[in-house]
């Protein structure tokens, strides 16, 4: 609710955090423009994330040219704010409700419509409403829709990626196209996935894991992440908790071995490995 998403926010910037990412499926913006407006840190020191087009599963949030630049207003008066850092179109499909002839409903593929969407992102760049524009959940083919257009390509992709779930010829493929690569659910999300899963344990509970970070004298979490980033993987940890937050700040002191890295990208996953929905089934 609100008043979670405002207490966490200020206590992530209270210990040190300056990036926030925010969207309305996740249902934090309100939460987050209370906190940005009540924090005395300079917004030039704050880098906000927002998505659009997730018209699959939010009503008000489809894809398509107009559709998406509609959005811009209502997150940015939520945020509190005048731009965004970073805009990203939320996933690749379905388009939902949406008014562009490209995004019909019962298409076999939404190729013209993340084309139409991506030209309304361009726009929301160059009106100022964003300082940059990228993708989340797109797969190497969503993201060749994009590049056969000629047009600027995503500044990042925003994608599941943790010790069970590492995509890394996708990694590969944006380097290729200098495309940043940020991933989301680094830890495997231990509050809930294990159990919505049937996982025996939690991913940070992998002995691999747990003797490294005992190794290194850190927590399985800083692990994790170190060996994300190692991956040329830019992370996205979650939480409430402060001194997690802490925690999650510090795992730029840790650096593993070749051996290490190699051991925990070897960890066998369990066998529904991935926690979110496969974005590589939307066509």
């Amino acid at each position: 609710n609100d008043t979670v998403a405002k207490k966490a926010v200020l206590n992530w910037l209270d210990v040190g955090g300056r990036r926030i990412d925010a969207s309305v499926s996740y249902r934090n913006q309100p939460g987050v423009g209370q906190a940005l407006a009540e924090t005395k840190i300079p917004r030039e020191e704050l880098f906000i994330t927002s998505k659009v087009g997730n018209g699959g599963l939010i009503s008000g949030a489809a894809m398509g040219y107009n559709d998406t630049l509609l959005q811009i207003g209502p997150v940015l008066e939520t945020l509190q704010t005048t731009y965004v850092d970073l805009l990203l179109i939320h996933w690749p499909g379905p388009p939902g409700k949406s008014t562009d002839p490209a995004c019909k409903p019962g298409q076999t593929d939404y190729r013209a419509c993340r084309q139409s969407t991506w030209r309304a992102m361009q726009k929301l760049f160059k009106d100022g409403k964003t300082r940059a524009i990228g993708v989340s959940n797109f797969e190497k083919n969503h993201l060749e829709d994009i590049i056969s257009m000629g047009e600027m390509l995503p500044a990042l992709n925003q994608v599941e990626y943790h010790p069970y779930w590492h995509e890394d010829e996708l990694v590969a493929f944006c380097e290729k196209y200098n495309i940043s690569f940020n991933g989301y659910s680094p830890m495997g999300c231990p509050d809930w996935a294990p159990a919505s899963h049937n996982w025996t344990h939690r991913l940070l509970d992998e002995p691999v894991i747990t003797q490294i970070a005992t190794k290194h004298g850190v927590p399985a979490s800083q692990v994790a992440l170190a060996w994300e980033w190692q991956h040329g993987v830019s992370v996205n940890p979650r939480t409430e908790n402060p001194e997690h937050m802490k925690e999650n700040l510090s795992f730029f002191n840790i650096k593993l071995s070749d051996e290490e890295v190699e051991s925990i990208g070897s960890i066998k996953p369990p066998t529904k490995s991935k926690v979110c929905p496969d974005p590589s089934k939307i066509l």
